[in-house]
């Protein structure tokens, strides 16, 4: 797990919409300068929406350019 810190205001959007806490729907998420923002490395690496159903092998070729 990893952190980085908001250098400014930004807004950051989402690969598909989330309901909110409070019941809607958004497609992107408000970030104010400062703030925070958790990296979870470890689930990223190995998320089947990003790398599809393979996402548990060990794949050096996906870092490739």
């Amino acid at each position: 797990m990893t952190f980085i810190q908001a250098s400014e205001d930004d807004v950051i959007p989402l690969s598909r919409p989330i309901q909110t806490a409070s019941g809607e729907m958004t497609d992107c998420i408000s970030v104010s300068k400062g703030t925070l923002i958790r990296l979870p490395i470890a689930a990223v690496n190995k998320s089947k929406l990003l790398w599809g159903e393979d996402a548990l092998e060990f794949k050096p070729q996906r870092w490739e350019r």
